[in-house]
């Protein structure tokens, strides 16, 4: 009797240690891993995650990747696709191979966390889950930051700064208008022009955020348009465009002012400053090593260590001694 019972507990335990090697965990595949990745409603990307396998039994195996979406079920219906290269890994005995995965999430998703759970298994054989991954679905459209209200002409427009660090434009209920699309980006003038840059080049847009000048120039200047022309710089030299964008002076100044009562103040790049008209003809010759702009027909020039108050034509009408030197002088 007790023979017989060794023999049917050796009986069981032989029987258990052939059920364990029929189990095909002789396929070795990497751990389980968990990976955090953020991507865009639409956007594609490649999985850098191990999933390498190795068939160590004496028949040829085929391995098939699977996809779960928590919540969603079975590829996440229409949510998400989950590519894989190749689709089924064909291993011979003793061979090893490789799957590579591209993910891709539908462009309509709700911007949130996903779980996805990506599963190896052996065709007729038994399911292994290798992978739980993470996506962040990330929102087209940066979140506010920041909001600028500090012009009086801005069209009731204001700039505002993204979480992503670029700029555009709300209105006064925080209402994204124009999408922050610009490296840079100003009040709107009152005739409804913005001047923006994207890609390291200056223009203009409208309220609705058409460009009315396409982004060409290295620099613009933050005074915006005066008496219907904006300084724009060329490389190093500056000059003067209209609002249609057309160059009305030729860039070739070291530095311009704003253009009032018709003269604008330009500097040589031999530092020497004086005035231009809208032609760009040097109406008063460059002499002086600082200047204001004309007000009442009069503006302050700087020279020799005085200052002096000149008409519009060049001539001096006075002394300045009530201007401090260090005001004026560069």
């Amino acid at each position: 009797m007790k023979k017989k019972l060794r023999l049917a507990l050796l009986l069981s335990i032989v029987t258990i240690l052939l059920s364990v090697l029929c189990i095909p965990t002789q396929v070795s595949a990497s751990q389980k891993a968990i990976q955090t990745i953020k991507l865009k409603p639409g956007e594609a990307k490649k999985l850098n995650i191990p999933s390498h396998y190795t068939n160590n039994t004496n028949e040829t195996m085929y391995l098939k990747p699977q996809v779960y979406l928590s919540g969603w079920g079975h590829a996440g219906g229409n949510m998400v696709s989950v590519t894989s290269s190749p689709a089924i890994l064909k291993l011979l005995p003793g061979e090893g191979g490789a799957f590579s995965y591209t993910v891709k999430f539908a462009p309509k998703v709700k911007p949130g966390k996903y779980l996805l759970e990506l599963s190896v298994y052996e065709i007729g054989g038994y399911v292994w889950n290798d992978f739980i991954i993470e996506f962040i679905v990330e929102s087209e459209e940066p979140s506010i930051l920041k909001i600028f209200n500090d012009d009086p002409h801005n069209q009731k427009l204001y700039v505002y700064q993204s979480s992503q660090g670029t700029y555009g434009y709300v209105d006064k209920n925080r209402k994204i208008i124009i999408p922050a699309k610009f490296q840079t980006a100003k009040p709107f003038n009152a005739k409804g022009a913005a001047p923006v840059s994207i890609n390291g080049k200056y223009g203009f847009i409208n309220k609705k955020g058409a460009y009315l000048i396409k982004p060409q120039f290295d620099e613009i200047d933050d005074t915006g348009f005066h008496e219907g022309l904006v300084g724009v710089r060329i490389g190093k030299n500056w000059g003067f465009i209209n609002e249609k964008g057309k160059v009305v002076v030729k860039p070739k100044y070291a530095r311009i002012f704003f253009y009032s009562e018709g003269l604008a103040p330009v500097t040589l790049h031999n530092g020497k400053v004086g005035f231009i008209d809208k032609k760009g003809k040097m109406v008063i010759p460059a002499i002086y090593s600082s200047v204001t702009s004309f007000s009442n027909g009069q503006a302050i020039v700087y020279k020799n260590g005085k200052a002096y108050y000149i008409n519009k034509k060049g001539k001096v009408i006075k002394e300045a001694k009530d201007i401090l030197k260090w005001e004026y002088d560069e």
